[in-house]
Order: structure tokens, then sequence, then C-alpha cells
């Protein structure tokens, strides 16, 4: 209470105000998740709104408005054959798409397998085409000189940010260092380039000593660097209006990001805004100015006439100072990296009874400073039973290739096999693999796996040894995506195969296939209806059975038995996840804490049917696919208040005699 009151009355004594008193707001959210939309460009020619927007998570999609219709179409990553759209520098919204002045063309960057691509997009022929900026680390902010002949951009390269000009043209093969002209050569930060005429280039210099830097407005020609405007705060975003002779930039000069004015007849520099949240990616078509504004932890675009904003005077000083554009590179001082790691996470559990004895229950998680390794540990233990499991993994993540070790433990005492014979279990499993990306939703993985499964019987001659070597292949096309706490919309396949050699002490051989594919489908920005499909087949003298029971297939049916394994395999599983109630309740009582941020309905059904020889599936019929239905609470936390965790409740109903089980899990497993 007392916070609001104090920002209610900065708000009122500064006189800060949303700017609905002097332009319209144009986009909003159909419910309370929160959406980045910048970028605002008119295409005036196509009557074609444009802008960048993460309506449907990230990456951003790339939005088009038919200013007559209010029509809107959406073209996300997956429509523009990329992985990445910039828009945004770190945590603040840049300027990151570009309209020709014929308003044919809009262009912008995206990013695929860690190459730069100049991204233009054909308004006429509705039809995108990608231009490769090879030798560039980073080429972002393009935009259109008068005569729409060339493109000024802020390229990268060693990790220094330089200005860049280029022929336009849309069916270029390429973009590269060599075909482009060096416009600065300095160590200046430059950003958000922009013409003004022919020969002259506004944009954002960076100056000031290293623990003193401040953006302020420059200018590029034959003639040098001009520094054009200094005020008492940092200045972004250019734009260049040749109507009214003005440049509308956005600056911090006011202790908010706000939308500025700068005349270049006389000199004068006007605050046009006077936000409470921040106003960013100013555009200017016609009489009209578009911003995106901050508000309520979402980003909006707003339509103004330029007569409507506030224009109050602002002090500056304006010096102009020219210099040459070449100057040398600034020296600095490098260090190597030392090795340095902590504890990420550490979550002990404790207790003791006399009929059950002690249960103990730890996991850890540790990694170094640049996350380059990653560890983890599980333990459980019962003393009761007795009964001890641990996993430990690691992963190597320095090098594109990730390196990848799991070890696994599994010993009890006091087993009762299918038969009701006791048996004393040890297992032990290690797998090697090494993951390679081919792109960011395309992969590829392999693994070397060994596993060593002794279950010693009263009766000495039941005893038994299980030895696996074996080896895995698998790709993964995963696309899957989602606004808040869960996926929404997506796919997901995977293919995999795995042999088991009789070799290096192995007395298993075998074959599997598998393929496992989600569909998510939203019913809204929170609900989605989740298909899973999972087929496997296993070959060779040592068939592998598959379990299809439990709570990673079929709810409501046994996990191990002669009813539900088979070497050959089929599921279905449905699911509908439905918000009921934004919990926001904090467990700080507790240690670790608990954050319990949302808890959702689940509403499933599965389907399963396993057979062993072909004349099985000959003769299936539908009696024969066993089925559950279910309900299901899942409660999204964070432990620590940063580490999600979904605790999953399930109530699974057999359809075939009415058998019931209750699960409690971390999930979702799909």
């Amino acid at each position: 209470e007392y916070l609001k009151i104090k920002y209610y009355s900065q708000i009122k004594n500064s006189g800060l105000s949303d700017p609905g008193r002097y332009a319209k707001k144009i986009t909003s959210q159909p419910d309370d998740l929160r959406d980045f939309n910048s970028s605002p460009v008119l295409s005036s020619a196509y009557g074609k709104l444009a802008w960048l927007s993460t309506r449907r998570g990230y990456p951003p999609s790339l939005i088009l408005r038919d200013q007559g219709t209010g029509r809107e179409k959406t073209l996300d990553y997956k429509d523009l054959g990329v992985e990445n759209i910039p828009y945004s520098r770190f945590t603040k919204p840049l300027n990151h798409l570009a309209v020709s002045h014929s308003g044919r063309y809009l262009v912008f960057s995206a990013q695929k397998n860690h190459l730069e691509y100049l991204c233009v997009y054909d308004l006429e022929k509705e039809k995108l085409s990608k231009i490769p900026a090879a030798g560039f680390l980073e080429a972002r902010q393009f935009s259109f000189s008068p005569d729409d002949s060339r493109l000024v951009f802020v390229g990268m390269i060693k990790g220094v940010n330089d200005l860049y000009e280029v022929k336009f043209d849309p069916a270029a093969e390429s973009l590269t260092p060599a075909e482009a002209r060096k416009v600065t050569d300095n160590a200046q930060d430059e950003a958000s380039p922009v013409y003004m005429g022919d020969s002259e280039i506004l944009y954002s210099c960076e100056n000031g000593d290293l623990d003193d830097l401040k953006r302020e407005l420059c200018s590029v020609s034959p003639a040098g660097i001009r520094k054009v405007l200094s005020l008492d705060g940092n200045i972004y975003d250019p734009v260049y209006d040749p109507e009214g002779g003005n440049v509308f930039f956005i600056s911090d000069a006011g202790k908010v990001f706000d939308l500025y004015a700068y005349s270049t007849a006389d000199g004068g520099v006007y605050r046009l805004t006077s936000s409470i949240g921040g106003v960013f990616t100013p555009f200017v078509s016609g009489n009209k100015v578009y911003f995106s504004y901050f508000r309520n932890g979402s980003v909006n675009l707003y339509e103004g006439e330029k007569e409507n904003f506030l224009y109050t005077p602002v002090e500056a000083a304006a010096a102009v100072q020219t210099y040459p554009a070449r100057a040398e590179s600034a020296d600095g001082v490098y260090k190597d990296y030392k090795f340095r790691s902590s504890t990420d996470l550490f979550f002990p559990a404790f207790m003791f009874s006399s009929p059950g004895g002690l249960f103990w229950m730890n996991y850890w998680q540790a990694s170094d400073y640049l996350g380059y390794h990653n560890l983890s540990l599980y333990l459980n233990y019962n003393s009761a039973y007795p009964y001890f499991s641990s996993q430990f993994r690691y992963s190597y993540n320095r090098f594109r290739t990730k390196l990848f070790y799991l070890n696994e433990i599994l010993t009890y005492n006091g087993g009762e096999d299918k038969d009701g014979y006791d048996y004393d279990r040890r297992y032990y499993r290690n797998i090697l693999g090494a993951i390679y990306p081919f792109d960011r939703y395309n992969r590829g993985e392999f693994y070397l796996i060994t596993k060593t499964d002794d279950k010693k019987y009263d009766i000495s001659s039941f005893d038994y040894k299980g030895r696996n070597r074996s080896f895995q292949f698998s790709y993964v096309n995963d696309h899957i995506n989602g606004l808040y706490l869960l996926a929404t919309r997506g796919n997901r396949l995977e293919l995999t195969w795995q042999k088991a050699v009789g070799k290096l002490g192995g007395n298993e051989k075998y074959d599997v296939y598998a393929l496992e594919y989600l569909k998510y489908v939203p019913l809204s920005r929170k609900a989605v209806f989740v298909n899973r499909f999972f087929g496997a087949f296993s070959t060779g003298r040592d068939k592998k059975e598959f379990d299809f029971g439990g709570i990673n297939g079929l709810r409501g049916f046994t996990r191990y038995g002669d009813d539900n394994e088979n070497t050959r395999v089929l599921l279905y599983n449905a699911e509908f996840r439905i918000p009921l109630a934004d919990m926001n309740y904090y467990m700080w009582y507790i240690f670790p804490d608990f954050y319990f941020k949302a808890m959702y309905l689940k509403l499933f059904s599965d389907n399963a049917y396993g057979w062993d020889h072909k004349e099985q599936f000959s003769n299936l019929r539908s009696s024969d696919i066993k089925n559950s239905v279910g309900i299901g609470l899942n409660f999204h936390t964070f432990v620590l208040q940063a580490f999600q965790m979904v605790l999953s409740f399930d109530y699974a109903v057999r359809t075939d005699d009415g058998g019931k089980i209750f699960y409690f899990y971390l999930g979702p497993l799909f």
C-alpha cells in the first residue's frame, strides 16, 4: 500500500500520464498474458501496418494489418524459415523493422543456424527472400536511403559495431563485408542508423569514458562524423521526418524513456511525451507518429497526430563537433577466464518413523559461471525396504556438440516377481552421449549404453544376470512453443534406433525402432489440447519388451506384467490442459521456499495396444485396445522463485473393469 501511494504521488507530482491523451492505442491483449509489440512501420501505398510481436511467444512474429479491413496476417518464425528475429538490444526495444519509401518492401534481420540474414518481404508479391550476411557476426537495424537504392545497417565484425552501406537488391544472393561500404570505423558503439538526405546518416553514437558512457545523436557524411545533439540522458532510435525537418528520437533525459523531437531548422529540442511506463521505437508517416509504449508488463502500439503531442522545450547541449569517420580502435586488457563454480540448488528432505525407518531424499545441482559444466545428483534412500537409488548427471556445453554422461544405481531387497518369487536386485546403468544441433529446432543424438541388471533369488537357479551393451541414434525435430508456464502450440518428432550387441560382456541382442510424435493444438493462449502418438517394435534374438502401463503411457494400468508388456506397441494419449486459477501463493515458511503460480485442470484419455506376433495385429478388434480416462491437476510452482517445478496429480479409471489408480509425480511427462 505504501509503494502504491508513493508511486502515484510521483506520477501526479511529475505530471506523468499514459499516452492516451495525445495518441490512440492500436494493439491490445485478449487476456492477462503480456505481449511485446514494437517497431511499427506503415506502408501507405499498400495499406499495411507492420510490426514485430511476441503474441505467439518467442521468437517474435511479423504482423501485417490491413488498414482498410483491420484483418491481420501473422508470420511466425516457421512461416519465415528462420530461428530468431531480434526486436531489442538486451532488454531495451529498438527499431528492427524498416519499410521502403515506395512502401513495397519490408526489411529486418533474422538468424538461422548461427548465420545472420537480411530478410526482405515483398508486400506486392507477399513473398519473403532471405539474403545471408556471411562474414558479419551481426547485421541489424537496416534502413532505406531516400531513393530506396541503398541500405544502411549496423554490422558487427570481431565484436565491434560499425555502420555499413550496401546496394539494395531484393534478389541478391549474399551480403558480405566485401560487398558493403564501411561508413564508420572506430571504437564507438553505433546503433539505429537512418538517412537524413542522400549523403548524411543519423545514428545513435556512444561517447565518453568507459565508466561514464553516454549515447548521443551523431551524423556521418563525406565530411566526417558530426556530434549533432547531446542531452542529460541517452538518445536512441532517431527517425528523420523530411516534411517537417524534424528528427524524432527516444531519450531518458527525463528519467523515463520518452519521445522527443529535434528541429534541424532552429536547433530546438522538445519533449513530446511525459509517460509513466516508457516510449520506444518511433516511426513517422505523413502527419502521424507511431510508437510502442510499455505499461503494466506489456508493450503496445500507439498512433498520434504530430500536433497533439506536448512539445515541452528542453535544454540541450547541441555540440557541433566534426572529426574523421576513421579512428584508431581502443585497446583493451583481457584476462583469461578461471574456472569458478557454485551450487545452484540444494534440496534435502529427511523423515524417520518407527515402522518406516529412515527416508532420505536429496537433490543437488551445480554449475560453473559460464555454464560449460553442469552437474546434478539425486539420491533416494529408505532403510525399511531397504531401497537406494541415485542418479548422477554431467554435461559439458562449451562447444556446439553437447557431451553428456549419466550414471544410475538402483538397489533393493525383497522384490517380488510376477510369479510371486522374492529376489534382491542390483541395477546399474551408464550412458555416454553426444548431442549435435543441426539448427535450433533439429538435432541428432548418439549414446553408448551399458546396463547391468542382477536379480538374486532364494532359489539360485532362478538368478538372472542381464548385461546390456548397446548404442542408440535419435533424430529430434522440436518446434514446441508457448507463452506462459506451459507449451500451447507446435509439434515434436523423435525417431530412435537402438541396437544391443552381444559383445564387450553383453549377453543381449536386439534392435529397437521407435517413433514419438507430439502435437499441441492451442485452444486459447493458456489452454491446449495435447496429442501424443508413440509406436515401437523390437527385433532380434532377445526382443525387448515395452512396458506401456503407468504414468508415462497408459494411466490406470500397472506398469509391469505380461498384460502390459509386449515387443510391439502403439500408444495414443489425448489430454486437455485448462487453466483454473492464478494462485500467486508464496510458501516462505519452508526451505527451500515454493511459489505456487497457477493451477491447471487436466482431462485425459489414454489408449494402447501391444502385441508380439503379426497374427495378433491382423485380428485386432476394438475391444482389444486398452483404454483409461481420468482427471488431474497440475500445480505450477517455482523453487527458490527461480526453478520451475510442476506438481502433477492424476486420477485414472480403466474403462474395461472400472479399476482406479491415483498418481503423484513431477510433470508433465509430455
